[in-house]
């Protein structure tokens, strides 16, 4: 399909240079980035054998005064 997008002079560098450097026109590669970025996964679910779970996020990270309070409790 032919159309017309208007894009930052960096990501249409880089679109280029990545196009050049696979032989492969500068629509492939922008569509195989959209794709990659469409469905890719975010983490391993292991690292080293250890698993790893998503951290989440509820508001302000703990200070120190959180982490001293819990300590002496």
């Amino acid at each position: 399909m032919r159309t017309t997008v208007n894009i930052e002079e960096k990501a249409l560098a880089i679109v280029k240079a990545r196009a050049e450097q696979t032989y492969q026109s500068m629509g492939q590669v922008i569509s195989q980035m959209v794709y990659d970025s469409a469905y890719r996964v975010d983490a391993p679910d292991r690292r080293n054998g250890v698993p790893l779970f998503r951290a989440v996020c509820h508001g302000a990270e703990p200070g120190l005064d959180l982490v001293n309070r819990l300590r002496d409790d």
